[in-house]
């Protein structure tokens, strides 16, 4: 492989994907629930605007008063993620269940505030609404309601399907 070609997108999207891989079975082995994908909330179908990471120098920047490109494009993106939380709240469980199958109420609100912020009524709201469309899935070991989105549990239902019909 020539040094060329690892800049390339395919190459990109191999790295990525054999660093989830890695990530995700040591995030198994350690016993936690959340796994890592390479894949973009386009292929998720998260219907959320990405980020972009920034790096210290952004965060230098920023302490110092100053204004860095990329954290002010963040800002951005979370306004507009917001209001399009805020047009379509159950977004949010399209978000969790890309990255774990199921969710508790506690994660629920945890990633409803990343996404909101603080504003405790619409955080309230924002909950009410996903829990409303959410669907409980059974009690995890802890004794908490486990839920899950309605397009994952359509992912699922497809796979038992079409497992089904390798079998027979």
């Amino acid at each position: 492989l020539k040094d060329r070609e690892i800049c390339m997108k395919r190459e990109l999207l191999k790295t990525r994907s054999l660093w989830a891989e890695k990530a995700n079975f040591y995030l198994e082995r350690d016993g936690h629930e959340i796994r890592i994908t390479e894949k973009s909330f386009l292929d998720l179908g998260v219907n959320l605007i990405p980020t972009k990471h920034h790096g210290w120098y952004a965060d230098k920047l920023t302490n110092e008063g100053k204004s860095s490109r990329i954290i002010v494009e963040n800002e951005h993106v979370f306004d507009q993620n917001q209001h399009n939380i805020e047009l379509n709240p159950t977004i949010i469980l399209d978000d969790i269940t890309s990255k774990q199958a199921t969710f508790s109420q506690n994660h629920l609100l945890k990633e409803i505030q990343k996404r909101i912020g603080d504003d405790t009524n619409r955080i309230q709201w924002v909950f009410e609404k996903c829990l409303e469309a959410a669907i409980p899935v059974g009690i995890h070991v802890d004794g908490f309601i486990r839920y899950t989105s309605a397009s994952y549990q359509k992912i699922e239902e497809a796979a038992i399907s079409l497992l089904s019909e390798v079998k027979e």
